[in-house]
């Protein structure tokens, strides 16, 4: 699979392998998508423990890595379809910002939004990808990060201070 190497303006200068993606040193793209219920709750998942960056750690509702021919938004629906099972057929997907990120990885992120109200047992999570997914409130998410930052992936207390809740 081919990855697209961006520079810091998020510009394509390069495609590679994934297996020879090294985030010391290659800035890539990534989509991720916050699942909101409409009433002040947003779903989060805990991703595989073997996962390479951050394993067992609680994250954004649904993420991936853009690959190459792909825009960030063909990356979110796919995303959203293999990780969590749901077609965004019937729901109206909003795009929001999009971000740098400098943490264990260096990548730019394009943000989206979706209201899905529905129980956690809705979604048919990708077992390779996640553990569980779970609902909490908004403001005991922000809490958490900063109470057990350990909890979250490395840097999720700057994802959470530039994303827009009030959807």
């Amino acid at each position: 699979m081919l990855i697209p190497i961006v520079n810091e303006n998020d510009e394509i200068i390069d495609h590679i392998e994934r297996n020879e993606l090294d985030y010391s040193i290659h800035r890539s793209r990534s989509s991720s998508c916050w699942v909101l219920d409409g009433k002040s709750n947003v779903l989060i998942a805990q991703r595989s423990f073997d996962k390479r960056f951050n394993p067992g750690k609680w994250s954004e509702s649904v993420g991936g890595t853009v690959d190459k021919d792909c825009s960030y938004r063909d990356t979110i629906i796919k995303e959203i379809g293999e990780e969590l099972g749901v077609d965004l057929a019937n729901f109206d997907l909003i795009e929001g910002i999009k971000q740098y990120i400098d943490a264990d990885e260096r990548y730019f992120v394009q943000w989206y939004t979706v209201i899905i109200d529905r129980p956690a047992e809705y979604f048919k999570i990708q077992n390779e990808e996640l553990e569980q997914v779970a609902w909490i409130s908004i403001e005991q998410l922000k809490r958490e990060v900063k109470e057990m930052p350990g909890k979250y992936v490395s840097g999720m207390d700057k994802i959470i201070q530039t994303l827009d809740f009030s959807k």
